[in-house]
């Protein structure tokens, strides 16, 4: 029996998701550091559904990447919205990992 349950494709698709996850995120941070905030953001959120979708919305990744783009947000100037998704990124975090 193959990856989770016999399901050889959904390790590929995990697979790729991480190399697409590691690529965006590195370009979401140069984004970030150029001051292109919503490029960055656009990429952030990218890899988010993504991470969501394969790795499940409480995986460390994912939250992670829900962190990236509340830190967007900020660097855009919204800050009561990047607070309210900064606390959403901790409670889970908490709940789900301690």
């Amino acid at each position: 029996m193959g990856w989770r349950g016999g399901r050889p494709e959904r390790a590929a698709v995990a697979l790729c998701g991480f190399a697409l996850g590691e690529w965006h995120a590195t370009i979401s941070s140069t984004y970030r550091l150029m001051g292109d905030f919503r490029a960055a953001r656009e990429r952030d959120e990218r890899v988010y559904r993504f991470s969501r979708i394969v790795r499940g919305e409480s995986h460390f990744n994912t939250l992670n990447t829900l962190g990236n783009i509340a830190c967007d947000v900020r660097d855009a100037g919204d800050y009561e919205r990047s607070v309210a998704m900064l606390r959403t990124v901790h409670e889970s975090y908490v709940a789900v990992h301690g």
